[in-house]
C-alpha cells in the first residue's frame, strides 16, 4: 500500500513518518540546504547543490519543489513512486501528482493530519521562533478547502515505547529552547546536530530537571551528548518520574 501524509505544520506528519519508516520504504526529500553535523546523506535527506536541484526541477523530476528560504530548496522525487511507499506532500504536490500519476493517487491511502486549530497554534507557538502566526495563517488558508483525503486524523497518538516518549518530550523542550523544529531522525547531538552552545545546554538541562522533577549533576550532564543518551539516563535512573 502507498501512503501519502498531508497536513499543516505541526500536525504530526514527521512523527508518523518516522514511525512508518521503521516498516516501509519512505521517500526522503531532496534538499539544497547545508548538511548539518550528524546528518547522513540519503538517510536524513538527499543533499545536492542548488544548480543540481534547479536542473532537476527544469527536467520535471520532482512531484513538488519549494524554496522554503532563499537558496534552500526542498523537493520530492517523481522516481520515488517506483519503489517507495510513504510520502509527505503538500496540497499542491498532491495536485501535481494527480496530473502525472492519477492511478497512483487513486490507489494510495491519503492520511490528512488535521488537529484542531487551537492545538496547531499552541504547537507552532511553542517553537518560539517569531513566525508561528505567519505559518498558522498560511496553513489555514492553504487547507481551508482541502478535501482530497481518505482518512482525516484530528486526534491521534501512536503507541510508542516509554523511551520514545521521553525522546519526544526532550525534543520538544529543545525545539522550544532553540526556536526551530528539530528533525526526529539523525543522532540528535546537542552540539553538532541541534546547534546548542554550552549556555544553551545548561539551560536545557535545567528545563529537563523541571519537567521531570529530577536532579542532573554537572558530571552526569557532561556525559550525555545526544537526546537518546539523556532519555536512557532518565529511564534508567528516574523511572518514577516518567508519566
Amino acid at each position: 500500500m502507498k501512503i501519502i501524509l498531508i497536513g499543516p505544520g505541526s500536525g504530526g506528519k514527521s512523527t508518523l513518518f518516522k514511525s512508518l519508516a521503521k516498516r516501509f520504504p519512505v521517500s526522503r526529500s531532496v534538499v539544497t540546504r547545508p548538511m548539518r553535523p550528524g546528518e547522513i546523506n540519503g538517510d536524513d535527506y538527499n543533499f545536492i547543490s542548488v544548480s543540481q536541484f534547479l536542473d532537476m526541477k527544469e527536467r520535471g523530476m520532482f512531484i513538488q519543489a519549494e524554496e522554503q528560504k532563499p537558496g534552500e530548496w526542498y523537493g520530492t522525487l517523481l522516481s520515488d513512486l517506483l519503489d517507495k511507499d510513504v510520502f509527505i506532500l503538500t496540497p499542491q504536490g498532491l495536485k501535481n501528482l494527480e496530473k502525472v500519476a492519477s492511478q497512483f493517487v487513486t490507489q494510495a491511502m491519503i492520511l490528512y493530519l488535521n488537529p484542531q486549530p487551537e492545538i496547531l497554534a499552541q504547537r507552532l507557538g511553542d517553537r518560539n521562533d517569531g513566525k508561528s502566526t505567519e505559518r498558522f495563517n498560511r496553513d489555514q488558508e492553504i487547507f481551508k478547502s482541502f478535501s482530497d483525503w481518505d482518512i482525516e486524523l484530528t486526534e491521534w497518538k501512536l503507541p510508542i515505547s516509554q523511551l520514545d516518549r521521553i525522546i519526544n518530550t526532550l525534543r520538544e523542550i529543545c525545539e522550544k529552547k532553540m526556536g526551530e523544529e528539530i528533525s526526529p531522525v539523525g543522532d540528535l547531538h546537542f552540539y553538532n546536530t541541534i546547534g546548542m552552545d554550552s549556555l544553551d545546554y545548561i539551560e536545557f538541562v535545567m528545563e529537563v530537571e523541571k519537567e521531570y522533577n529530577i536532579t542532573i549533576t554537572d558530571q552526569e550532564a557532561e556525559s550525555m551528548r545526544t537526546i537518546p543518551d539523556m532519555a536512557k539516563f532518565i529511564q534508567t535512573n528516574y523511572p518514577h518520574s516518567i508519566a
